[in-house]
């Protein structure tokens, strides 16, 4: 991936050693910030993506993990690589499980490092080009009646034009203007492209 456009955020309560490895990034043409410790990062940290977080494991006051689970807790997906000069299974376990995309232990390989920024950086545009669409098919699901929205489901449903105008107490015609107008709002070209938009809405 091309580094024009890749922010790495250190925090590391090392200053020596995140202040180099800051440096070094940079010079390889990274965006790179360093922060000593996870309150800092939590206070002053805009996440600009894509982005990938470089993580100590143990710090004074909280340790990496402690940050993944806050985190998560605030929604935040920015890819995370784990790093320290010793740890137990127990918080490599841990970590992994909150969904840490590598753990190394200091001091690393640097062409190994990279190669792992690369993925989690790739991991993050992914994310955020899926995010994206999600928020566009979102926006245009609220541009709905309340009434399309009630004809959406029914037409998702399967059931025939005459099975809804029943239903919904309407004619047959009306049902197909209502049913021309849900499809170019949501930009769906047939209703099986219109039932995945709608099942992305409620998944989001």
């Amino acid at each position: 991936m091309s580094t024009a456009k890749a922010n790495i955020y250190i925090v590391d309560d090392d200053l020596s050693a995140s202040s180099s490895l800051c440096r070094m990034l940079n010079t390889l043409g990274y965006t790179c910030e360093r922060f000593e410790c996870p309150e800092v990062f939590l206070n002053k940290a805009i996440i600009n993506s894509p982005a990938v977080i470089l993580l100590d494991m143990r710090m004074p006051k909280m340790s990496g993990t402690d940050l993944q689970e806050v985190l998560l807790a605030l929604g935040r997906t920015t890819p995370i690589i784990m790093m320290s000069g010793e740890a137990s299974n127990g918080e490599i376990i841990k970590s992994m499980k909150l969904g840490v995309i590598d753990f190394l232990l200091k001091p690393f390989d640097i062409p190994n490092l990279l190669e792992v920024i690369d993925c989690a950086l790739t991991i993050d545009t992914a994310y955020s080009k899926t995010h994206i669409e999600v928020l566009k098919i979102k926006a245009r699901y609220n541009t709905l009646t309340k009434r399309e929205k009630e004809i959406c489901e029914v037409l998702i449903s399967g059931a025939l034009s005459k099975t809804i105008a029943v239903e919904l107490r309407i004619t047959p015609a009306t049902i197909k203007v209502h049913k021309a107008n849900i499809l170019k709002k949501m930009g769906a070209r047939n209703i099986l492209e219109l039932s995945k938009f709608v099942d992305t809405v409620k998944q989001h």
